[in-house]
């Protein structure tokens, strides 16, 4: 019976707690963009980019040449009207 018990007796399961990659992803980015100068066209909307990884990326397409089509929304930083991406500084909070 008590071998019983034990195969009823619900296992625990680990959580998976995935390490925080904030900023990792756009730096990364940020060197594609620079690696490969013939992009086109890149739609980075509603990625969360924060403040660092968005200066980054704006760096980087400052090199790009090419890049016709680039949409941000929804990150921090916005298009200027000649389509540049612009960070301004981060407020102090």
């Amino acid at each position: 019976m008590d071998e019983a018990k034990k195969n009823k007796t619900k296992k625990k399961k680990k959580k998976i707690v995935a390490e925080p990659i904030i900023g990792k992803f756009g730096l990364k980015l940020a060197e594609l963009i620079v690696d490969y100068p013939n992009l086109q066209h890149l739609d980075l909307s509603s990625n969360n980019f924060y403040h660092l990884e968005s200066k980054a990326i704006a760096d980087a397409l400052d090199q790009n040449h090419t890049m016709y089509g680039f949409h941000f929304g929804g990150n921090f930083g916005e298009l200027n009207e000649r389509m540049f991406l612009k960070v301004f500084e981060k407020s102090a909070e």
